[in-house]
């Protein structure tokens, strides 16, 4: 169980490619050698943050050193991090009632807890961010963003047993469900499932090749004795009549004091009339907010009227996705 996953850097995903190769391996026959399900590789080489133990079992298995294709500088803050649970997180703004409101639900002995919104309002931020600060272990299931490449939760169980729990799976679904519920009713247990959008249809229903999902949830998540809080973040709302366990908690975006007090961590002059209409233009959303930071610290020196102005006419026009988008494509780049 992680307090965060590891990601490779740069370099290490360089040298993890070669030592494919190398091995003669793919992405597939690596998983199928590990046990791991193909979506934890695919993620290992995306730089996508996996749980540690299977970062560091790929790694052997391909012959390298961990700590060499590690991205040391995402390691350290995470140790920070877990050193000072309560320090300054400068991702992490004005989200003391969304904390309060998570709180309120599991007081009320709440197992599971859907947070719904659009994308980039930090569903994902919240859901890792409150678990961090409760210090509490936490699985986690990434559903996936496209269709194809959906985390097979048949995979996902058994990576759970075998890599967490240290219990080899038995062979039929039911069974591993069964023993998945037996681990978790030992001790509390924070469970993520991210992006579940991407298994659920157009009516917010769980699509016909993705039924494992509700079985998950109603043979483990909701089972009587079981210690897990579990945080969905969806775009869409579940809808699945089997599933009015779950608490429905609608994010809202983020307001415009937190955009100043984001900003001003990193300096950036908020004592402008122009922040209201940045964070209007972009409807308070965090991801936005995040990018940019980055752009306007390295292309304007931290002057947000200047930023204002050089943008506005786009801004006004309604252009929002196409700047976000270059600039979402300029930070991968870069690898910022």
């Amino acid at each position: 169980m992680t307090k965060r996953g590891l990601q490779a850097s740069t370099e290490g995903i360089a040298k993890a490619n070669q030592a494919l190769i190398r091995n003669s391996l793919n992405k597939t026959a690596l998983a199928r050698d590990l046990g791991l399900s193909r979506a934890t590789v695919t993620n290992f080489f995306r730089v996508i943050p996996i749980e540690r133990l299977n970062f560091e079992e790929i790694c052997q298995r391909l012959g390298l050193n961990w700590q060499e294709i590690v991205d040391i500088q995402v390691c350290k803050s995470q140790i920070e991090e877990h050193q000072n649970p309560t320090s300054k997180n400068s991702d992490f703004v004005g989200r003391e009632d969304a904390i309060a409101h998570l709180d309120m639900l599991i007081d009320c002995d709440a197992k599971a807890i859907g947070i719904y919104g659009k994308g980039g309002i930090g569903k994902t931020t919240l859901a890792y961010h409150y678990f961090e600060t409760q210090n509490l272990e936490y699985l986690e299931l990434q559903v996936g963003i496209q269709a194809q490449y959906i985390t097979s939760v048949k995979s996902w169980v058994k990576d759970q047993l075998r890599h967490q729990f240290k219990e080899e799976p038995q062979q039929d679904f039911i069974s591993t469900l069964e023993q998945l519920k037996r681990k978790l009713q030992n001790k509390p247990v924070g469970i993520v499932i991210d992006n579940l959008e991407t298994a659920l249809d157009e009516n917010g229903k769980f699509k016909k090749d993705q039924i494992d999902y509700l079985e998950l949830f109603i043979r483990v998540l909701n089972a009587p004795n079981v210690k897990s809080i579990t945080l969905i973040t969806s775009r869409e709302t579940i809808n699945e009549a089997k599933l009015s366990f779950i608490e429905a908690y609608q994010l809202p975006e983020l307001d415009e004091s937190a955009w100043q007090k984001f900003f001003s961590r990193f300096d950036i002059n908020v004592n402008c009339p122009a922040i209201s209409e940045i964070h209007k233009s972009y409807g308070g959303n965090a991801l936005c907010m995040k990018f940019l930071r980055e752009h306007i610290q390295t292309k304007y020196n931290g002057d947000l009227e200047t930023y204002w102005q050089d943008n506005k006419e786009y801004l006004l026009k309604g252009n929002i996705k196409h700047l976000v988008a270059s600039q979402f494509d300029r930070i991968q780049d870069n690898n910022i």
